[in-house]
């Protein structure tokens, strides 16, 4: 009976804990009233499929068990081994040195690109001439330029977009075996309490295999771009999930639910279409603990406290920020821990900096921080 204890807690939102909610179905399904928190398929097996997450009170976003990253043994990369970064020139801020330097310590035998809003013209001008208007009217030192290269280059090339302050903690080989393409998210705390969303995808890394839809679907849609529009919601994190939702057919209701996933997998909850993650259009959606589980440093207290989930602001909260503070607290062992990560965003969000505190840093060539770095030269 401790097992049907172990569920009751769950539906009561004391635990969080669905890989043991699947065994506990699996050993003792005849015990169990399963309209308090799943389904049951129409043969009457035990795998479970799509339920209301909010029928569970607050419950977590994804598993906060350390795992290894999905992968194939010695299999074939699906993904090329290229590395791309993006400046607004060559010159680049001493701030990002060690994140930029720690891609080829970790990939020593990946291709480095660096690209600079100039050389971006050119590579847009040549491959996807349809966005070089678009690109042209973002503005000279428009952040948003940056959100439009990074899709076209990784579309064009495929490999790994990471933003320059993003620091590479351990080889990226494996992640390249088994996906055509992993769009990581923003931390679900983030999602919930800033975007009041059951999700948002980041695109401060992607990783992809050259030519996949989803890609193509993101560059045709930024012809449409309001140019003056905010860089989150126009060409960033807000844009990414929208379209993402778009190729995979989602609405809001249906990201509102969730999907026990099998465990091999070891993504979040919510429930994310038909298309199989592991198909050439797919896309994998991975456990935040992987490339995006540092929270912005500006929301936690000296205490390592979320700010946002103080009791007195929790009175009467929403749902999705109560999941999201009970997200945060399951997390502190998992965030120290790191054995299976694979990049820190550390959140410098110079775009937003003022030209005063720009010029204010020290800056150095890219051959001087990257000597190997590929530049375009079309």
């Amino acid at each position: 009976m401790a097992c049907k204890k172990k569920i009751r807690s769950l539906i009561e939102g004391t635990d969080g804990n669905f890989q043991l909610l699947c065994n506990c179905v699996s050993e003792e399904i005849n015990e169990i009233k399963v309209e308090d928190a799943y389904q049951l398929t129409e043969d009457n097996t035990t795998e479970l499929i799509r339920t209301d997450l909010l029928r569970i009170k607050y419950p977590l976003f994804q598993s906060n068990v350390p795992a290894e990253f999905p992968h194939i043994v010695n299999g074939t990369p699906r993904i090329p081994h290229i590395i791309h970064q993006i400046g607004d020139s060559t010159k680049i801020s001493d701030n990002f040195l060690e994140g930029m330097r720690s891609f080829v310590k970790q990939n020593p035998t990946w291709v480095y690109r660096f690209w600079t809003y100039d050389s971006g013209y050119r590579f847009l001008k040549k491959y996807h001439p349809y966005l070089v208007d678009i690109y042209h009217n973002f503005g000279e030192k428009d952040v948003k330029k940056a959100d439009l290269l990074r899709y076209a280059v990784i579309y064009t090339y495929g490999g790994i977009y990471a933003d320059l302050d993003v620091k590479n903690l351990r080889s990226l080989n494996i992640t390249t075996t088994k996906y055509a393409c992993i769009i990581p998210t923003e931390p679900f705390e983030h999602a919930g309490i800033i975007y009041r969303e059951n999700f948002i995808l980041s695109s401060s890394v992607l990783l992809c295999r050259p030519n996949h839809p989803f890609f193509e679907m993101l560059l045709k849609y930024l012809q449409l771009a309001n140019p003056r529009g905010h860089p989150v919601a126009t060409t960033g994190p807000v844009y990414l999930t929208r379209i993402y939702m778009k190729y995979n057919n989602l609405s809001y209701q249906d990201v509102s639910m969730s999907v026990l996933n099998d465990s091999r997998s070891n993504s979040p909850y919510f429930y994310k279409g038909t298309i199989d993650e592991e198909s050439d259009e797919g896309i994998y959606i991975p456990n935040s603990q992987y490339f995006g589980d540092k929270v912005e440093p500006d929301r936690i207290n000296k205490k390592g406290d979320l700010k946002d989930c103080a009791k007195e602001l929790l009175v009467n909260a929403p749902v999705l920020k109560q999941r999201a503070c009970k997200e945060f607290e399951s997390r502190k062992v998992l965030r120290k821990d790191k054995t299976f990560t694979f990049t820190l965003h550390y959140w410098f969000h110079l775009w937003s900096q003022g030209k005063e505190t720009l010029d204010f840093m020290q800056r150095y060539d890219i051959t001087e921080v990257i000597p190997n770095a590929v530049l375009f030269q079309g």
